[in-house]
């Protein structure tokens, strides 16, 4: 028997634990709209698009974008009028509980979408087991893309706040395995983990702790290759994940900035731009504990298409610019620096061991199907980049 569903109350928003900073929250898609020959109704929601079992988020600017992304979560069939109901054509199949009764049972919603999800970090962590718990959220993550059908909710040229209801309704998008696992000829993933160490006690202010370290990753770019493409614009796409410890006093819930033990963000060496004067601009930035610069009365967000705004909220931060690939071959550093957090207001003057966090940084090149090698340039440039570093060791 078909299962009865009331209509969806456009006000029910994701719920606890949804709202968690470091785990990855799952949405629900569908592209479930082929039905049994001669089945009454019609599928409620478009191939594509948002599932109807799945709820959507409207976090204030202050919490981290969720969903992170979205699974296949099945459909709904409305006959003439509501109730919608659930039906074996639009769900999922899995293995029943009792198989003595049965070896098949249908499900759905983002109890599926989820599971279908932690198959997929399996396959990536199976296949990269030397990876941190945040390298695989950030790979995982990062791979994903809106479909032609949640595209079709932007305007034709889309500002930076247009891509709200994207992410309300989407996350980043469904997640892409392959993407996720490997990089192409034309395409190439570049992967860093590290630690630093955010904060540190203050010479001058007391017990007052101040911003320490700042990480700066020489890109090993295909630079050659990017020259020879010139003006053809590529794509650069950066995930940055760290994992927070929770303050959970009722007091840091509306903070940005209090209630995470810390906070980390990246910033991109500018095409015209000197490593020094780079240095002094990513400086700066740590020193204003995340309020964006401001370049003519806006945010100055150097042409990432998402923007500080909502990119550098929780503790994963994705972006991506497109630019002439002669342009990115001079954008090779790229910085990752401390913010504020309990960490640093909490921090002892009396402490011996400063407190250290983990991170993850995967950068993708993407050519646009341009029949170019990224990859084994940017492998060549490793391999150097390694062979250095062992001379200096020595």
């Amino acid at each position: 028997m078909p299962r009865l569903w009331s209509a969806l109350d456009e006000r029910s928003e994701a719920g606890q634990p949804g709202q968690a900073w470091n785990a990855i929250t799952v949405g629900a898609s569908t592209h479930k709209v082929t039905q049994t020959e001669g089945a009454a109704g019609a599928p409620l929601a478009p191939a594509g698009d948002l599932s109807p079992h799945s709820k959507t988020a409207s976090w204030s600017s202050t919490w981290p974008l969720k969903p992170d992304l979205v699974l296949e979560g099945g459909n709904l069939l409305l006959d003439h009028r509501p109730p919608a109901m659930a039906t074996a054509d639009l769900s999922l199949l899995t293995t029943h509980h009792t198989p003595a009764e049965r070896h098949f049972s249908t499900f759905e919603a983002t109890s599926a979408a989820a599971a279908l999800a932690a198959r997929m970090a399996a396959q990536v962590w199976s296949a990269y087991p030397d990876y941190w718990p945040e390298t695989i959220r950030a790979l995982l993550v990062s791979s994903a893309r809106w479909t032609p059908a949640m595209l079709r909710h932007l305007p034709e040229l889309p500002s930076k706040s247009d891509y709200e209801t994207l992410f309300r309704r989407y996350g980043y998008g469904v997640p892409d395995l392959t993407r996720a696992r490997r990089s192409a000829n034309d395409a190439v993933t570049l992967i860093a983990q590290g630690l630093i160490t955010p904060y540190t006690h203050s010479a001058t202010r007391g017990a007052a702790a101040v911003h320490n370290e700042i990480r700066l990753h020489a890109l090993p770019w295909p630079r050659e290759t990017l020259r020879r493409l010139r003006g053809r614009d590529v794509t650069l796409r950066v995930a940055l994940s760290t994992f927070v410890e929770p303050n959970p006093a009722e007091a840091a819930r509306g903070r940005k900035l209090g209630y995470g033990s810390h906070g980390l963000r990246f910033k991109l060496k500018r095409a015209d731009e000197t490593e020094g004067r780079f240095r002094l601009r990513i400086n700066k930035a740590a020193a204003t504990d995340d309020e964006p610069p401001v370049r003519g009365g806006v945010a100055d967000d150097d042409g990432w298409r998402f923007g500080q705004r909502r990119r550098d909220v929780g503790s994963l931060h994705i972006d991506e610019l497109t630019c002439p690939a002669s342009d990115l071959a001079r954008r090779d550093i790229l910085g990752v620096y401390p913010v504020g957090g309990w960490w640093k207001t909490k921090l002892r003057p009396d402490a011996e061991e400063l407190p250290q966090a983990r991170y993850a940084l995967v950068v993708d090149i993407d050519a646009g199907g341009s029949e170019v090698n990224l990859y084994a340039e940017a492998q060549a440039e490793i391999a150097a980049q390694i062979a250095a570093q062992a001379e200096v060791e020595i």
